[in-house]
This record gives structure tokens, C-alpha cells and sequence, in this order.
């Protein structure tokens, strides 16, 4: 109950993966990001 900002997966390895699925419910559903939210999946992704 908690977006990429609040909570991420505690194996830097997994990170990845939790943010492009993340991206792709949200695209999904026609949701929005919030700007902290946006930041914290930037971070991830771009580990990938």
C-alpha cells in the first residue's frame, strides 16, 4: 500500500523488475504519477 517512494524492494537485483511493472499497472489504468513517485522510479530504472 505504498508507492516506490515509501517502499522499495530490499534486493537491489529485484528493483528493476517492481519498477517496470509499476510503470505498466499505471499505464494500464490511465494513472498518473505523483513527482516523488516519478523520482523514486527513475532511481530504479535507471539501474536496469
Amino acid at each position: 500500500d505504498q508507492d516506490p517512494s515509501a517502499w522499495q524492494p530490499p534486493l537491489a537485483p529485484f528493483r528493476c523488475a517492481y519498477a517496470k511493472s509499476w510503470v505498466d499497472v499505471k499505464f494500464d489504468w490511465g494513472l498518473t504519477l505523483q513527482q516523488a513517485e516519478k523520482t523514486a522510479l527513475e532511481s530504479m530504472l535507471a539501474s536496469c
